[in-house]
Parts: C-alpha cells; sequence; structure tokens
C-alpha cells in the first residue's frame, strides 16, 4: 500500500512539473487576464546600472551597446558599478566619462547582489535596470520594457534572453523545443501574476521598493540574486512584467564542461533561495505564491528524487498489474533514449537529445543539492571566460 502512494505521488509530481502544470497555465492565462496594458508613450527616468568585476574583455562594447539604446538622453542615467576590478575596466569606463559614462567604485568585491545594492543608492532613476557587462540589448529594449510601469501594480520587469554563438548567431530564440517552452510559460505566467523570475542580464525595478530598507531586507548570502529581487518585488504587493519584444543576448559558454558548471550554479542557488524564502508559498500573493512559484521553483528542485522513488517503487510493483509494466517498460525505453542521445549522431533525432537534456538537467540538480548541503556558497563566482 505505501509503495502505491509513494508510486502515485512521484507519478503525479514528474507529470505536473513538467506536464501538467504548462498544460494548465496555458489554460488560466487563456481565461484570466493580467489586467494591465502598457503605455508606449510613458518614459520616466531611467537608471542602467552595469555590474561589472574584471572585464576589460567586454565593457567597451557593452557601453557602446547601451549608448545606442533609443532613448530621451534626459531621461537616462548609465552607471558603471565596479567592484574593485584589477584589471583594465575602470580605466576603459573612465574614457566614457565625457558621454555621460558615471563610474560607482564599490570598496571591495562582495558580489553581485551586494553591488546591486551597492548601485541602487546613487542611481537617480525612477526605474533601475541592472545588467551584466556582457549582456547587450537590442536599441529598443527601453522603449519595450518601460512602459509597464506606466501601471502602478508593475514593480519589476524583464525581457526575453538570448544566448548567441561565438558568430553573433541565436542559439536559443525560438529554435530549440526547451526555450520556446520557457518563453511561453514566462509569457503566461505574466497574464496570471508574474513571471517566475527576472532574468539577470536585464531586472528593471522601481527604485523606490529598495530606497530605505538594507540589504539583509532581500538577500541573504549564496542566494540568487535575480531571483531575490523577484521575490522581494512581489512580497511588497507589486508583480513582474514579462516583454517578450525587450530582446538580450549574451554569448553562450563555448564548452560543456562550462555550461554545466553555469547551470550548476544556478540551480544551487535557487535551491538555497527556496530554503530560505519558502514562506512565500501560498503567501497570499495571488497567483504567483499558490500557483506558479511551487510549481516553477519548489517542485522542480525536488525532481531527481520523484524520478528515483518512481523507478524503485515501480520496479518493486511491476508484477502487480499491467499498469505498472507498461510504466516501468516506458521508463526502461526513456533512459536508454537518454544514454542514446549522448552519442553525437543518435543527437540529430530529437527525441534522444531530449531525453538527454532531462536527464542532465536533474543531475545538475542533484548536483545543487550536493552543494547545497555542503554549505558551499556561490555570493561571489568565477564568470565563464568563454562567455565574453
Amino acid at each position: 500500500m505505501i509503495l502505491t502512494v509513494i508510486f502515485y505521488i512521484s507519478l503525479f509530481s514528474i507529470f505536473w512539473i513538467y506536464i501538467g502544470y504548462p498544460i494548465l497555465l496555458y489554460l488560466l492565462s487563456s481565461i484570466i487576464s493580467s489586467g494591465i496594458e502598457k503605455d508606449d508613450t510613458y518614459q520616466p527616468s531611467v537608471s542602467i546600472m552595469i555590474m561589472t568585476y574584471n572585464e576589460e574583455k567586454t565593457i567597451r562594447r557593452k557601453i557602446e551597446n547601451t549608448l545606442a539604446l533609443r532613448y530621451p538622453i534626459e531621461q537616462l542615467e548609465i552607471l558603471v558599478v565596479d567592484s574593485s576590478s584589477n584589471d583594465r575596466t575602470q580605466e576603459i569606463v573612465r574614457e566614457y566619462e565625457s558621454r555621460g559614462i558615471k563610474l560607482v567604485l564599490q570598496p571591495a568585491r562582495k558580489g553581485k547582489a551586494s553591488a546591486i545594492h551597492y548601485g541602487i543608492q546613487h542611481a537617480t532613476g525612477e526605474i533601475i535596470i541592472s545588467t551584466d557587462a556582457n549582456a547587450y540589448f537590442s536599441n529598443d529594449v527601453l522603449l519595450k520594457i518601460i512602459p509597464y510601469f506606466k501601471d502602478k501594480k508593475v514593480g519589476g520587469a524583464t525581457g526575453a534572453m538570448m544566448q548567441v554563438d561565438k558568430s553573433g548567431t541565436a542559439i536559443s530564440k525560438g529554435g530549440d523545443l526547451y526555450w520556446k517552452i520557457e518563453k511561453m510559460l514566462r509569457d503566461r505566467e505574466w497574464r496570471l501574476h508574474s513571471v517566475i523570475c527576472m532574468s539577470g542580464e536585464i531586472c528593471a525595478f522601481r527604485r523606490s521598493i529598495f530606497r530605505d530598507i538594507n540589504f539583509s531586507d532581500w538577500y541573504h548570502i549564496g542566494e540568487g540574486d535575480d531571483f531575490c529581487l523577484t521575490l522581494f518585488i512581489i512580497r511588497k504587493g507589486y508583480r513582474i512584467a514579462y516583454a517578450p519584444d525587450a530582446f538580450v543576448w549574451e554569448p553562450a559558454p563555448d564548452n560543456i564542461k562550462e555550461l554545466f558548471q553555469q547551470k550548476v550554479r544556478i540551480i544551487s542557488q535557487t535551491i538555497r533561495t527556496m530554503m530560505h524564502k519558502y514562506n512565500m508559498i501560498g503567501a497570499g500573493h495571488g497567483f504567483y505564491s499558490l500557483f506558479i512559484l511551487p510549481s516553477r521553483k519548489l517542485l522542480p528542485i525536488f525532481s531527481p528524487l520523484f524520478l528515483v522513488t518512481l523507478f524503485f517503487s515501480n520496479l518493486i510493483l511491476v508484477y502487480s498489474n499491467w499498469l505498472f509494466s507498461i510504466i516501468f517498460v516506458l521508463q526502461l525505453i526513456f533512459y536508454l533514449l537518454a544514454i542514446a542521445g549522448s552519442v553525437k549522431p543518435v543527437q540529430r533525432n530529437m527525441i534522444p537529445r531530449i531525453a538527454n537534456f532531462f536527464i542532465l538537467l536533474n543531475f545538475t540538480i542533484i548536483m545543487g543539492w550536493f552543494n547545497y548541503i555542503r554549505g558551499k556558497d556561490f555570493t561571489i563566482w568565477d564568470k565563464i571566460e568563454s562567455s565574453r
């Protein structure tokens, strides 16, 4: 009896995370509207904060990209918040001071979240946009994302992040199934309440929300800065908009090892954030706390556990009836496809490739839990050099 319960709980959890939630989200968001309309004439003062630490390879291109943005110049402030770089980053930034670029020097490197909080104290814009030195905006990004802030219920907003290869070709603009699903989920989540998490490459928010608070009010050591910004804004009663046509792109890591390290770090930060801010679940923030957050962040970090309990409970129950036998055979086929998906000639077939990606994703979650249990701190991390 207990094994049967474990089996069905595990099966339902896996189904919900990867199939049930997207389907119900799509249906609900088709019926329920966010009730928020953007105003394209709304152009408040904006401060763009570029976060840097030893970014001499990218900062010049990033500044030029930011200076080329279409927005009233008198309403735009550009700050480079530097966390005590020891390369030529500060020297390069000072070359642009005559063009209005402001260099904000953080006395010591304490992590990106700390740099964001430090930069907020120096920014003057009504809306602040935090971005990375290797993330590049489409020139109309402000015209696409700022209009959402006309509605006072919107406290934050984010855009559509794309990764490009060394030649500048988009590798995740929509051709990849994973990114198609991710963009659909973000758009639908925003229609219901808020996007699950702002992208660190483009986090836009009202300065007033963070004006008179302490750093520890919204962030704790080892957590994800973009996720913590999102949760704090929602906790204050605001919503997070998603602008699907506000594009930002960054170079993708060009080898599997660095990509894996990046994914493990992000998962590790997500686990730590959820373990510390679990009280946001069902905390009275509408669909976000009751539906979106538990389905998109809480349950997925337990996905490997559900997969293990599903497999072994099914193994023991396999001869109980025909249903258990069929599901066990389907599991075996899936894992064989995942193994086959690691072989290059087979990767041309989408199904083995997806199965392989699914297993790798769950392996990164296991590594994330390993880092959490041993207390590994990702407040400060080494950047991916191949993405520069």
